[in-house]
């Protein structure tokens, strides 16, 4: 059981984390603060590396970026504490969706697609895994309710299957209305 002033402090701490990455991404789809609406473009490093470039690979590894999957309106990245194949992306609309060996999985892990406010800088906004995640399968999200109040839930995972969520297992630890 989760006491009064912890539940305040997952809460506090987890709407932090949400606002200031919806914040930073804005409301566009594409998080672009262009507003462009389109995908960020991919680096693709050249080939034959000019001067510059071959003095930075003396300095270290030259790196390349490859596009995994293309999410609406990411705001958290997270992953379980010991499970280093699994990465969770919370979308602000309300699913949080796994990526695994590069590949995301069809089926999210969780979706609260309809109970979730999207206006403005509301949504669902952050995931936390308790420390006994390999052992608890015990899981919290934060989110606006439709009625614009704050909310923070405890999961856990289902028994047969660790990439998705246990609908049965919802409990809410606080909501927080909002003015």
């Amino acid at each position: 059981m989760v006491s009064r002033a912890a539940a305040g402090a997952i809460a506090a701490s987890l709407v932090l984390v949400g606002l200031v990455l919806v914040m930073a991404l804005g409301d566009d789809p594409s998080g672009r603060p262009d507003g462009t609406g389109t995908a960020p473009p991919t680096l693709v490093l050249p080939d034959e590396p000019d001067a510059e470039a071959q003095a930075g690979a003396q300095r270290g590894p030259r790196l390349r970026l490859q596009p995994v999957a293309r999410f609406a309106r990411p705001v958290w990245l997270t992953q379980p504490p010991g499970d280093p194949p699994r990465l969770f992306v919370v979308e602000k609309g309300g699913r949080v969706r796994i990526v695994r060996g590069g590949r995301v999985l069809r089926r999210p892990f969780l979706s609260l697609r309809g109970k979730v406010s999207t206006r403005t800088e509301q949504g669902l906004l952050s995931l936390a895994f308790a420390p006994s995640y390999t052992r608890s399968r015990r899981f919290y999200v934060s989110y606006t309710d439709r009625r614009g109040a704050l909310r923070v839930e405890e999961w856990r995972t289902r028994r047969s299957s660790p990439d998705r969520a246990d609908p049965d297992s919802r409990r809410l630890v606080i909501r927080i209305p909002q003015p």
